[in-house]
């Protein structure tokens, strides 16, 4: 079974506690939001609190020996905001460590790099594009 828990803010603390039996976390990032605020906190960024959540998340005690698959979604975006539209980064100024250029790759590396030093668990990454249903399924498959 899979539970879409959320991620509006006032939510998260009623529901993580539940979920100390499964076997695997299925954590969505959309890293096309690098520079957008939070609708519910216009004082956080996108990026910083999926950041957060993903590292509180993936450390919980009842989850260490759970499988964790992150995917890195929102990938044709991301790609169309930094190397078409050419918005750096580090707009929100919130990320000195990110790379200076405008190379999806580059701009890949670095926010998997980001995700990954959040937890010392092993993380099954994927990048995807929601919109594509045959990326999403091959994804899904291969996470089985």
């Amino acid at each position: 079974s899979i539970y879409d828990m959320g991620g509006q803010l006032g939510e998260r603390r009623k529901w993580i506690h539940a979920f100390s039996e499964v076997t695997g976390i299925l954590f969505v990032a959309a890293i096309s939001e690098y520079d957008q605020k939070m609708l519910e906190d216009s004082s956080k960024n996108r990026l910083v609190d999926a950041l957060d959540l993903f590292k509180d998340t993936a450390n919980k005690p009842f989850f260490k020996n759970t499988t964790i698959i992150l995917f890195l979604n929102k990938s044709d975006l991301f790609r169309y905001k930094l190397c078409e539209r050419k918005v750096p980064l580090n707009q929100s100024g919130l990320f000195p460590d990110a790379p200076d250029t405008f190379e999806y790759e580059d701009g890949l590396a670095w926010v998997k790099a980001k995700f990954r030093a959040q937890t010392k668990h092993k993380v099954y990454l994927h990048v995807t594009m929601a919109t594509d249903t045959r990326n999403v399924e091959v994804v899904f498959n291969s996470c089985r």
